[in-house]
């Protein structure tokens, strides 16, 4: 226990003495960026969106470079040890003593020897070791460990999806996928898959991303609909919108403290499906297709209980009212 308040106030004293530099940068960067989008007026959701991924993209690699587990070890080679110093050697003239004792020295007492131990002292508790390095340490530790189980089940919940969906390899669903891909050039190149979850439309993954779809949504929708709705999904693709969410956990997980960060949040999900909104809009026009479709999307998901997940680590649409009356207001801004 002692051993592990040392190692609690070392990291306390690490993560106060670092996490504070990052927030005050953090906060300067955000005023910064907020400033140049209102003296310039900038409307773009994509713009805005890029702005603040970059304002959280700089405390998480500043974090992971920085931190004692950091990822970019091998970048930073460990310093060769400075020698030590040869110590001096002085010659010291030491003055002989005469060889006649003393008379006193002849009758000194006698001690004697007792064959009692001192009892050693107790060794101090887990609280007496523990300062407020250590506890601001055990507080970042338990709110961050659930964060990242919330992002790691999140991650799991997805992969099992993507593991019990149907692949689409063929018929008129592929079909739609394969001709949205070509108008849009989607890199990489996505696939689709038909779930019994009420999960979606999602977009799952970054390297191989995976659009999935619920068997009963597209009883709800039209042939033009679902290639609204896939191309919205494949702009999602295009725009790597997955890693983006993955860089936002993460800043939620070591900045879970400031406000910034979750305001940064809330404005990408937001800017990212209408930057995705606008490249349909741009694409195929007809604002009022495209907005039906996104009313039986809201109407055909029913349960939304495992939604908390799928948003951990995935692309899941959201907020459809807000969406719709946007589409339906005018022209969608361009970049």
């Amino acid at each position: 226990m002692n051993k592990l308040a040392e190692s609690l106030n070392g990291l306390g004293e690490w993560l106060v003495n670092n996490l504070v530099q990052m927030s005050v940068e953090l906060l300067i960067l955000a005023a910064l960026v907020a400033a140049v989008i209102l003296f310039f007026k900038i409307k773009s959701p994509a713009l805005r969106h890029l702005f603040c991924c970059l304002i959280l993209a700089k405390p998480v690699v500043t974090f992971l470079i920085a931190s004692p587990i950091s990822l970019y070890w091998f970048l930073h080679p460990a310093p060769e040890p400075e020698p030590e110093p040869v110590p001096v050697v002085r010659q010291v003239q030491v003055p002989v003593m005469p060889t006649r004792m003393p008379a006193t020295t002849m009758h000194r007492p006698r001690f004697v020897k007792s064959n009692t131990i001192p009892a050693p002292a107790p060794e101090p508790s887990f609280l007496d070791i523990i300062d407020s390095y250590g506890i601001c340490a055990a507080i970042w530790l338990a709110i961050a460990s659930v964060l990242l189980i919330r992002f790691i089940a999140g991650f799991i919940y997805i992969c099992i999806i993507k593991r019990k969906a149907q692949l689409i390899r063929h018929g008129e669903l592929y079909d739609i996928l394969q001709n949205v891909g070509n108008e849009i050039k989607t890199v990489p190149r996505a696939n689709i898959g038909i779930t019994d979850d009420d999960c979606g439309p999602v977009l799952a993954g970054i390297l191989s991303p995976l659009i999935l779809m619920p068997e009963k949504l597209l009883k709800h929708l039209s042939t033009h609909q679902l290639r609204l709705i896939i191309a919205h999904e494949l702009i999602h693709v295009k725009r790597m919108d997955n890693l983006v969410l993955v860089i936002q956990r993460l800043a939620e997980i070591f900045l879970f403290f400031h406000p910034v960060v979750w305001l940064c949040g809330r404005v990408m999900r937001n800017d990212a499906e209408a930057a995705c909104d606008n490249a349909v809009l741009a694409l195929y026009g007809n604002s009022a297709d495209y907005a039906e479709s996104l009313l039986r999307v809201a109407e055909a998901r029913e349960k939304l209980s495992r939604r908390l997940l799928v948003n951990t680590f995935a692309a899941a649409e959201s907020d459809f009212s807000k969406r719709v009356k946007r589409i339906a207001r005018g022209k969608p801004v361009k970049m």
